[in-house]
């Protein structure tokens, strides 16, 4: 399975989907760093779906994602 490489770059605006419906809304602040092929970004988030929203302990305010080839969740 191949991985996306070096979608984003800072600035870009980012939202990730779990299947279809956009779960969270953000800003890449860092990145591409890539690691083993795979590349990684800092995202800033600034929206979350409530439904899927992250619990207040484990709120970041800026978030490692790597962006990988998923059924299930992807960024956009």
């Amino acid at each position: 399975m191949t991985n996306f490489k070096n979608r984003f770059q800072v600035k870009d605006s980012i939202t990730q989907l779990r299947y279809q419906d956009a779960i969270r809304k953000g800003t890449v602040v860092a990145g591409p760093f890539n690691v083993d092929g795979v590349s990684h970004y800092h995202v800033k988030w600034n929206w979350e779906d409530k439904h899927y929203g992250t619990a207040e302990i484990f709120k970041k305010e800026i978030e490692l994602i790597c962006d990988m080839v998923s059924t299930k969740y992807m960024y956009v």
